[in-house]
């Protein structure tokens, strides 16, 4: 394991983004001491736009 990959993990073992199957963020670059990756879908509006709410409050929250 890269030390990117390591922390690509350690990132995402505490910023939940769906289930590991729905491989919401997908590594797109890997080298030992980087990693890049792009996130491929918004599980997370769909919801707030039920509730009336704004998907940038998620966002504030999850980034604080």
């Amino acid at each position: 394991m890269t030390i990117g990959e390591y922390f690509f993990k350690l990132i995402f073992d505490y910023m939940l983004e769906g289930m590991p199957c729905d491989r919401v963020n997908q590594i797109i670059e890997n080298r030992e001491t980087m990693i890049t990756w792009e996130t491929t879908r918004d599980l997370h509006k769909a919801y707030w736009d039920e509730a009336s709410g704004n998907i940038n409050n998620y966002y504030h929250f999850r980034d604080s």
